[in-house]
């Protein structure tokens, strides 16, 4: 049985075949079947209108968000059983300055599949996948690989040929794209010197475009912070492993993982040990096994990590923020409040509570907890009285934070017992923030 997003595709496959349109980059297996693929497809720019209003009045879509950039427009659709799809709609094939394929020569190979989808010719396919790859300096997918080899020897010698004729190459098999070749790239850039598309003015005004696209970029603050709290042993690493999967491969976000602040300043002991042994150390030492009591100390700790948090996050903002990244952090700053001693300090918890007020506030908090004597039983690192103690006071602190918040649920707290519920939980509260 097919889900929401298989059969928008479908459909949106026969409304192509409508107007003037092709997908691109498809296989002959199911567009839709892969349930982490996205589509692509080329339309001349007045049809675009056709197919905001098809993704408005289709009964399965829930809501969608649309980036407008230059060449294309992307559509991100969230339809009403939980599926997703990025749907890329171009006005041209341009990769920086060059337009790497004409477009009206791809219109005018159209043809209907089998499947009865609207298509480019089988030598568009291999130069689109070949071309667009190695203007980004890598090779062409194993996926696009197979699919030639799958050709009859004839046509596949056809092909390569072909191939080979228009940009004065010398590939003897499909397996030598699956590598970046830097003596191919200039070849095909200096085909694509000589092309209409790629005269001096032209190539002036797609580096425009693509300026004005990565200022859009950087002012379009799409990033995200999102914060994974809990004792040691409550799942955190799993369950952002998984959120770290779902938003990259199926929500195509761009994801970063940190641990417990921005590291901008490194690890006190850093300064003592160097870098790499510092870290090192800190890897081989058990959490909470610091015996720091000095109050004085622990200040000077406190203050010296706290500026790396004012200072870090600016780093953070402009470095992914701005970029449109998702920042996932393995624990944050309510350790400092909570459980300073994990970090070897004893500082007062009004300080550091106090201090909170300064601190980048994060989309979302996760506060994950489970049973104590599950987290004790994975993990023998603290008893049990103490997990019940941490897990008590995180939740007191998230619960009262969520009361203060701006925004209501911010701060979550989940029991992480079944952690398919429990990644379906922080997806569902990611996608408010998108």
């Amino acid at each position: 049985m097919m889900n929401a997003k298989q059969e928008f595709s479908e459909e949106l496959f026969r409304h192509l075949n409508t107007i003037e349109g092709v997908v691109l980059k498809h296989l002959d297996e199911k567009t839709a079947s892969d349930s982490y693929a996205d589509i692509d497809v080329l339309v001349k720019p007045l049809e675009v209108n056709t197919i905001l209003s098809f993704i408005q009045e289709h009964p399965l879509v829930e809501e969608f968000q649309i980036t407008h950039l230059q060449s294309m427009q992307q559509f991100f659709i969230h339809f009403n059983d939980n599926s997703f799809l990025q749907l890329d709609v171009l006005f041209k094939l341009v990769r920086k300055q060059y337009e790497y394929l004409n477009t009206a020569d791809v219109f005018a190979s159209k043809t209907i599949n089998v499947q009865g989808i609207s298509v480019y010719s089988t030598i568009f396919l291999l130069e689109h996948v070949v071309l667009f790859n190695a203007l980004n300096y890598s090779g062409v997918p194993q996926k696009y690989i197979k699919h030639f080899n799958s050709f009859p020897d004839y046509e596949q010698q056809q092909l390569l040929e072909q191939f080979n004729d228009k940009y004065q190459s010398t590939i003897l098999s499909f397996e030598q794209f699956a590598q970046f070749d830097t003596s191919l790239r200039k070849q095909i850039i200096r085909y694509l010197e000589n092309q209409t598309q790629n005269n001096i003015w032209r190539k002036i005004r797609h580096l425009t475009e693509y300026g004005l696209d990565k200022v859009r970029e950087v002012f379009s603050n799409k990033g995200k912070i999102i914060t994974f709290s809990g004792v040691d042993g409550a799942g955190k690493s799993t369950i952002i492993d998984l959120t770290k999967k779902t938003l990259t491969e199926k929500y195509r976000k761009k994801v970063v993982v940190l641990r417990h602040r921005p590291s901008l300043l490194p690890i006190i002991s850093a300064w003592k040990y160097g870098k790499k042994n510092a870290e090192q150390r800190t890897v081989s030492t058990l959490p909470h096994s610091g015996s720091n009591k000095n109050s004085l100390s622990s200040l000077i700790r406190f203050f010296y990590y706290y500026s790396d948090y004012l200072f870090g996050q600016i780093y953070i903002h402009a470095k992914y923020i701005r970029r449109g990244y998702f920042v996932l952090y393995d624990r944050y700053y309510f350790d400092f409040i909570i459980d300073g001693k994990r970090s070897n300090l004893q500082v007062p918890q009004g300080l550091s509570r106090g201090l909170y007020r300064f601190v980048q506030k994060p989309s979302l908090n996760f506060f994950l907890f489970a049973d104590a004597n599950t987290i004790h039983a994975r993990k023998q690192e603290l008893p049990i009285s103490t997990i019940e103690l941490l897990t008590k006071k995180y939740r007191h602190l998230f619960e009262e934070l969520n009361k203060k918040s701006s925004k209501k649920n911010n701060y979550l707290v989940i029991e992480n017992i079944d952690k398919e519920k429990t990644l379906h939980t922080i997806i569902d509260n990611c996608k408010k923030v998108f």
